[in-house]
């Protein structure tokens, strides 16, 4: 029976992983060959290059690609290279035709081919599928463990259903709502998923998704690599959450204030800790100025003075206003706290609100000072 087969070739280019190239027909599959090649995963030491086959139905249609060891890169990094076929269903059906015969056949290509991308022309007669080794009773979704590709395992664990099934000879990581695959020893698998060893022993019996929850917990040594579902949070009404933005941004200005009075009371302790400033007295010479620096006492008046200057200069470095409505604000937001009921935590958001309240207070009556004198 001859069919058109259409091609999409995967791998690493100039760019990175992406299509490399496709016939027409293929092109309306690059997409998804992508994300099939792409969920492969890394290759892993144990890796020695060997092909591997991976069938999906899609539609009326089945996508087969062969996945191997490609060329090195620019800075000589093993690479994957996939070669894509797409076939329709009925087709491969009536010639009792699917992957593993294509691949028998030598049909799937490790390179690019010469020119132009075009359909394959092929009798699927020509490539009936060999003899199958006695069916596996497995339950699916399943997965074996070996050390590299395990056709004969999932040739005999999809048996007839070989094109209406999911499945993989290898893969480097578990690929998801896959129906058969196969994994490397020491990769993590989900919980659902039933496991079977090379010889088709089952080791673990699927869980449903809240029982694998659990039997992950209970045992973090093999934990399922299922996303954990995103925390769900309730958004706060309108109006609290324009208070408490208002309040976010009074708390910066606050901190700005704190830092700014800290600065001055450091300035301040040096004045007053018995270090005199120097004065410069400057004595005419005949040819030449000398400088010579001379501790001077200071008046009380004169020290108050240099520390009102200097926490008048940081006031205006730092733009720090008067804060009107801060003591409301905080007043509001303690009662906040206050009705949020037994969660000590709020017990400390409480206690350092009041002495920020307090401090504010402070800066607002100096300001007010300030501005009177």
């Amino acid at each position: 029976m001859n069919s058109v087969l259409d091609q999409v070739f995967y791998g690493r280019g100039d760019r990175g992983y992406a299509i490399l190239g496709a016939s027409p027909g293929g092109a309306a599959f690059a997409a998804r060959v992508e994300s099939l090649c792409g969920s492969v995963g890394t290759p892993g030491s144990e890796y020695g290059g060997e092909p591997f086959l991976l069938s999906v139905p899609e539609n009326d249609c089945v996508i087969m690609v062969c996945g191997r060891r490609g060329a090195p890169d620019s800075m000589g990094r093993a690479t994957l290279f996939f070669h894509a076929l797409i076939a329709a269903k009925q087709n491969l059906g009536a010639a009792k035709a699917d992957a593993f015969s294509l691949f028998e056949q030598g049909v799937f290509r490790d390179r690019i081919p010469a020119g132009g991308i075009v359909p394959l022309q092929l009798d699927l007669g020509l490539n009936s599928r060999g003899s199958a080794e006695r069916h596996l009773d497995v339950v699916l979704p399943c997965l074996f463990r070996a050390e590299g590709p395990a056709p004969e395992r999932v040739r005999s664990a999809v048996g007839d259903r070989v094109n209406d099934l999911a499945w993989a000879t290898y893969s480097f990581q578990p690929l998801p709502d896959f129906d058969v695959q196969v994994l490397p020893l020491r990769v993590l698998a989900p919980w659902t998923i039933n496991e079977y060893n090379a010889s088709g022993k089952r080791m673990r019996a699927a869980c449903a998704k809240g029982e694998a929850r659990e039997a992950a917990r209970r045992n973090p040594e093999y934990q399922s690599p299922l996303p954990a579902a995103a925390p769900i949070t309730k958004a706060p009404p309108p109006g609290k959450s324009n208070a408490m933005l208002k309040f976010s941004l009074v708390l910066n200005l606050a901190l700005a204030a704190a830092c700014a009075a800290l600065l001055a009371l450091r300035k301040s302790a040096s004045v007053t800790s018995g270090q005199r400033p120097e004065q410069r007295v400057v004595t005419n010479v005949v040819e030449k100025i000398v400088e010579k620096r001379v501790a001077a006492s200071l008046s009380v008046e004169q020290k108050a003075e240099i520390v009102r200057e200097e926490v008048k200069r940081l006031m205006g470095k730092f733009h720090l206003l008067k804060i009107e409505d801060f003591d409301d604000e905080a007043k509001g937001a303690i009662k906040n706290y206050e009705l949020q009921g037994l969660d000590p935590k709020y017990d400390k958001q409480k206690e350092f609100l009041e002495k920020l309240r307090a401090y504010v207070n402070f800066v607002n009556e100096l300001q007010e000072k300030q501005n009177h004198e």
